[in-house]
């Protein structure tokens, strides 16, 4: 089977994909990164988080993917479905990338504000494909849930 699309129409694709982004990928993220140290004896274990700012595009309540919240009768917004996309080339040249060329964050530990609230990865992946090439990064985010109640916590 031919394929309908040469090489050179993928790299046109993805030129376009990384130009749009310089359009809508705007709105900023903080990006609580964790860093674990020492303290200054070397003896314990210290965390710290290094916040990292992040143009990214939002989309609320898009899709489901992964469930993360019960569904409400009245249809509202359950304020827990945000979908984070990333450009591949914008945390290439950051130098957020792993070598398998995958977003370097840790989705258990990690953190990211965004309006002021504080959510926590529920999902990743890698999105817009083109060809076998990665151009998007997407996560899935839900609010920062109270360790005490199990509750997202909203401000």
């Amino acid at each position: 089977m031919s394929e309908l699309l040469s090489a050179a129409d993928w790299a046109d694709y993805t030129n376009m994909v990384n130009d749009a982004g310089d359009t809508f990928n705007k709105e900023v993220i903080t990006w609580r990164r964790l860093s674990m140290g020492l303290d200054d004896n070397g003896e314990e274990a210290v965390a710290s988080y290094t916040d990292i700012e992040l143009e990214v595009l939002i989309a609320y309540n898009y899709f489901r993917t992964w469930p993360i919240s019960a569904e409400t009768t009245g249809g509202e917004i359950d304020k827990e479905s945000m979908v984070v996309f990333i450009n591949m080339q914008y945390l290439r040249d950051l130098g957020y990338l792993t070598a398998k060329d995958y977003f370097d964050f840790d989705p258990g530990k990690d953190r990211f504000l965004v309006s002021g609230d504080t959510w926590q990865s529920a999902g990743d992946t890698h999105a817009a494909q083109a060809s076998t090439n990665p151009v998007l990064f997407q996560i899935i985010m839900r609010r920062e849930k109270d360790q005490a109640t199990g509750k997202p916590i909203y401000p």
